[in-house]
């Protein structure tokens, strides 16, 4: 009887279709949330595209001079904003407008040798005979002239050689009075030496008589001497007045002969000189082309911006000297873009004009429009520094990415701090 109090009731049995509900209700939320899956999937994702290697790009103006200098202006700071033609800083102009004023006269020099050219040619050309007569008379005149100015010559240098002759005849006359003036003197010194007893007063006022007249003609004779040389002199004068004259009628006799044979070679002369005005034009043209390259260089000293935009890394401060080319400092413009690294197998049916969600990495909550402007032609790969040689080695397919240019649509929110490199990612609705 114990045995059998002790024996536990049988479990109860579940409901029959209790398990089967639950499997049903199972399948029924499950296949709902596929449908809803789909149906998101083909709203949602299936028409789209997107991708998270996309970046803000923009047009980066390296600002450089064309000449060298020191900057002694600098018009601008890091992120200013200017607008095209802005003055952004200036190059010490001195050495340019020196040079420019050099071009400028060298113009005007060549001008001036032009139009001079060009009167010459006139002059040249309304030359007649009467012209070559009167200079044929000229010549013939300095002919004349040239012989009696010889006859002269030849006259004066008769006078100087009479001349010296009577200087020399007047040297050897002071030579003999001065013989005597010595004699007489040495004669006079003696016998003042001698006893009075033995030379009488009488004796001693003779030889000072003598020696008196011959120091008296002594001295006549050396100014006949300054006059005989004062001649030589007039007369050396006058042959030289007389050379000189000769020279002058040679050489103009030279200038008249050389002025008939210009006179004779008139049409020839016209030819020289037409010429010679080919060549004064092309100096011409040559300075006037210099002269347009200094004022370039000395408009070149103030640098402008070329662009609405910002001042970004300025490198350059007043007084540094600059060469051309050297980057001083980056213009970025305002306008801006999207350039999208989509994969190739995502722009199957992406078109330009197909419109663009953009979402800003700096501005979560933000969400930009825009459009597919145009697909850059070559993987970005294939522009690569080193773009990869698939010819060589083992070949491994990766899938490559096509950059995607992307405009945004109408101007941007102002509050906005967008600029080139901000990461961003864009939506392109293909279907």
């Amino acid at each position: 009887m114990d045995d059998q109090s002790t024996i536990a009731p049988p479990p109860e049995t579940p409901a029959p279709g209790g398990k089967k509900t639950k499997r049903k209700i199972l399948a029924a939320v499950v296949l709902i949330s596929a449908v809803a899956g789909g149906i998101w999937y083909y709203r949602q994702a299936l028409p789209y595209e997107r991708t998270d290697n996309a970046f803000l790009e923009g047009r980066i103006v390296q600002i450089a001079p064309r000449i060298a200098g020191p900057v002694v202006e600098l018009l601008v700071s890091d992120n200013q904003l200017v607008h095209q033609g802005d003055p952004i800083c200036v190059i010490d102009p001195a050495e340019y407008e020196v040079l420019a004023a050099r071009a400028q006269s060298a113009r005007d020099f060549a001008k001036a040798r032009l139009d001079g050219a060009l009167l010459g040619l006139d002059l040249t050309k309304i030359s007649t005979s009467t012209n070559l007569d009167a200079m044929t008379a000229a010549l013939e005149g300095q002919k004349s002239q040239v012989a009696v100015t010889k006859s002269k010559v030849s006259q004066f240098e008769a006078q100087l050689a009479t001349a010296k002759a009577g200087l020399e005849q007047q040297r050897e006359l002071a030579k003999s009075a001065e013989a005597d003036a010595k004699r007489t003197k040495s004669d006079l010194d003696r016998l003042r030496t001698l006893d009075e007893k033995t030379v009488s007063p009488q004796q001693l006022d003779l030889a000072e008589a003598a020696a008196t007249g011959a120091q008296a003609q002594l001295a006549a004779a050396q100014n006949r001497i300054q006059a005989a040389e004062s001649a030589v002199k007039e007369a050396a004068a006058a042959r030289d007045g007389s050379l000189d004259m000769l020279k002058q009628a040679e050489s103009q006799t030279i200038e008249a002969s050389a002025a008939l044979e210009e006179a004779q070679s008139a049409p020839k002369k016209v030819e020289v000189s037409e010429t010679q005005l080919a060549s004064f034009r092309a100096e011409l043209a040559q300075r006037e082309a210099e002269l347009k390259q200094a004022q370039l260089n000395l408009s070149y000293t103030r640098i402008c911006a070329p662009a609405d935009g910002r001042i970004t890394r300025r490198s350059v401060e007043r007084g540094n000297y600059v060469q051309p080319g050297q980057a001083l400092m980056a213009l970025v413009e305002e306008e801006i873009w999207v350039v999208a690294n989509f994969k190739e197998s995502q722009i199957e049916d992406m078109k330009a004009g197909q419109p663009v969600s953009i979402h800003v990495d700096a501005y979560p909550g933000t969400e930009l429009h825009g459009k597919v402007d145009s697909f850059q032609k070559g993987s970005g790969a294939r522009f690569s520094l080193l773009p990869p040689e698939n010819a060589t080695g083992n070949y491994v397919k990766v899938v490559q990415r096509i950059p995607v240019k992307i405009v945004f649509d109408g101007p941007l929110p102002a509050d906005l701090v967008l600029a080139p490199g901000m990461s961003v990612v864009p939506k392109v609705r293909v279907r």
